[in-house]
């Protein structure tokens, strides 16, 4: 999950109705940020959620205050304003998406890790025994052999070789590089086989 506020550009030539059109969306900005965001959030990320919502008042009021802007009114000073304005508002953003990344990260190395191996080219790994539900994380970067190349993993049942289950959804690409996470539904002893010409991560964790 990430926050993004689309920036607002005034002009001094923009109509009063343009204007009051990027007050609206402001205001629609805070609302979703408030709401959708804090919902699914634990008490310190809120704070921050809290902060960014602040720093989008200002630029609501901001914006708000140009509308009643005079003639003879010193728009260079109100433009300086909004620029600071806005400058708080985006440190706030990147602060708060800093922390809802942490915490994407923390949920993950929570997860109970049951193997993790990285490596390059055509490896298996040794064994390990899978719950019913887990997870492969993985990841591959073909920069060092200088082509796409192929990044496929297999599993197999320990002792036998022999494949782990038919209704396995294989891991096979085919790229510069890439990632991402496959799910399994089956538990037992089990390892992995990598075929690929790239640098490669595997990570099994429990779901």
């Amino acid at each position: 999950m990430s926050v993004r506020i689309a920036r607002r550009f005034v002009t001094i030539a923009g109509s009063a109705l343009i204007l009051a059109a990027l007050v609206s969306g402001a205001s629609v900005a805070v609302a979703a940020t408030t709401g959708t965001t804090k919902a699914s959030l634990a008490a310190p990320t809120v704070r921050d959620v809290n902060v960014l919502v602040a720093r989008e008042n200002a630029v609501v009021a901001q914006l708000r205050a140009f509308q009643h802007l005079g003639k003879a009114a010193p728009v260079a000073q109100w433009e300086a304003r909004l620029q600071a304005t806005e400058a708080a508002q985006t440190t706030a953003e990147a602060t708060l998406n800093a922390d809802l990344a942490s915490a994407s990260s923390a949920r993950s190395s929570t997860a109970g890790v049951l193997y993790q191996q990285s490596g390059s080219g055509t490896a298996s790994t040794a064994n390990f025994t899978a719950p019913t539900n887990w997870n492969i994380e993985w990841t591959y970067n073909c920069a060092s052999f200088g082509y796409k190349g192929n990044f496929a993993v297999s599993i197999s049942q320990a002792g036998t070789g022999s494949m782990a289950s038919l209704g396995d959804v294989p891991i096979n690409q085919l790229g510069m590089s890439g990632s991402g996470v496959q799910h399994y539904h089956y538990g037992g002893k089990l390892y992995l086989a990598v075929n690929s010409e790239c640098d490669w991560t595997l990570k099994v964790v429990s779901a």
